[in-house]
């Protein structure tokens, strides 16, 4: 209290402390940001005990002025409540440090001997998110030696978010031990992505732990490159539908950082297990089949795309619409997709017909103008004066009159072309 009575207003202060112990609680959550107007030094103990109020709005309240102070006056007072049985309590603090960063670190740095398990699991999380090398020596050792299997997984994790190539040896280490964090271990290798890592993750590639193996596969579609692809697609009859999809979506990862094209004959099990997979995939899964479709793999492989073109994602349909409209075999699938519920897909498809000529084309186009309306429409327009469709001179001239401004204005152009080719006919 001796700094206070020197600097500022020694009862207003006191008269703030008491309204923390108010049964008030909006009283109480005031007081707190009433403390800000004081030294952090002299603050620190009563935001302290803040932090832990039996009301979210007050812990709240001290969370967020405990962000704004110096994280070398809060990190050794607020580390200790990573052990707290109260969860709520232990997520305020975690989130508070996390803020503080690396300014944090070496004050976190010993709570990875405290006796409590909580407190050196948590301070592991946090040093992970504060990404900071000054940690890779003491998670290294934590990962290696502590007692409590949770906490080694939370120190290796960590070190995968720091991606030090420090902590390699380390986790090669745990990649040999009989049990413990070796799946987050592979993790780890993976997000620090060192091609160096790449025969010690193949190496364990025959493990019959499933969690391991996931781990493995995952780490290598990171890393791995085209020898990893013939080691992964040996071990897909063997493997169980879960780890089946991994080595798929890791195949398919290194062939793309590759570009290599691997839906074809060397590989022949990929396209119907990706086909298989696209229905239930995501955007990620779908981008990566995408990239193997920008190589352009054999009509007989587009084909059996195009066969599953309604279970397909639309950007997927829109790949395989714009790597067709050269290949005249396609030419009926590019068809049929000019009436697909998805706009976006329909008008791609129509778009793209000006690549074809033949009959099917001319019979499309004109299927496509007699809808009158939507961007297919309009698509169909500029193709049909393209290719110049004279036979959709009529159906043309009643376009001219859309409400669609920019079918009405393709419209007359197209009909005034068009009219002009038979008049010179």
């Amino acid at each position: 209290m001796e700094t206070i009575a020197a600097n500022q207003d020694v009862e207003k202060f006191k008269g703030i402390v008491a309204k923390l112990k108010d049964d008030d609680s909006d009283e109480r959550r005031w007081a707190v940001y009433d403390l800000e107007e004081f030294k952090p030094a002299d603050t620190i103990n009563y935001l302290i005990e803040a932090v832990q109020d039996e009301n979210r709005a007050v812990r709240e309240a001290a969370s967020e002025v405990l962000q704004g102070l110096p994280p070398e006056v809060c990190t050794k007072s607020l580390t200790p409540l990573l052990g707290s049985d109260r969860i709520e309590v232990r997520n305020s603090v975690a989130m508070i440090l996390v803020t503080y960063g690396d300014a944090a670190v070496n004050e976190l740095l010993p709570a990875l001997t405290s006796e409590n398990e909580d407190v050196r699991k948590f301070a592991a999380d946090i040093l992970g998110l504060a990404g900071s090398e000054k940690a890779v020596d003491m998670l290294c050792k934590t990962s290696l030696s502590d007692p409590v299997e949770n906490v080694r997984s939370s120190a290796v994790e960590a070190l995968g978010k720091i991606a030090s190539s420090k902590a390699l040896l380390t986790l090669y280490e745990l990649l040999n031990l009989p049990e413990g964090p070796r799946a987050e271990a592979a993790e780890a290798i993976g997000r620090i992505g060192h091609s160096d890592s790449k025969p010690f993750l193949e190496d364990r590639l025959g493990t019959k732990d499933p969690l391991f193996a996931y781990a493995v596969v995952e780490a290598l579609g990171k890393i791995g490159d085209k020898t990893s692809l013939d080691l992964l697609y040996q071990m897909l009859d063997d493997s169980p539908e879960l780890l089946k999809n991994e080595i798929l979506t890791s195949i398919l990862q290194i062939a793309g950082r590759e570009e290599l094209s691997v839906f074809g004959d060397i590989y022949p099990q990929l396209i119907e297990l990706t086909l298989n997979r696209l229905a239930e995939s995501g955007s990620d899964f779908a981008e990566l089949v995408s990239n193997q479709l920008s190589m352009v793999p054999p009509v007989e492989v587009i084909k059996r795309f195009y066969e599953r073109s309604w279970e397909m994602p639309s950007n997927l349909l829109v790949k395989l619409i714009e790597i067709s409209k050269t290949e005249a075999l396609l030419e009926k699938e590019v068809c049929k997709l000019t009436d697909h519920s998805d706009d976006w897909v329909a008008y791609t498809a129509v778009e793209n017909l000006i690549g074809f000529k033949s009959s099917i084309t001319q019979k499309t186009i004109l299927s496509v103008l007699e809808k009158g309306e939507g961007m297919r429409v309009l698509a169909a327009v500029k193709v049909a004066a393209a290719l110049k469709l004279s036979e959709a001179l009529g159906i043309l001239k009643k376009l001219t009159t859309s409400q669609n401004p920019d079918i009405k204005s393709a419209s007359t152009r197209a009909v005034a072309e068009l009219s002009e080719l038979v008049s010179n006919e």
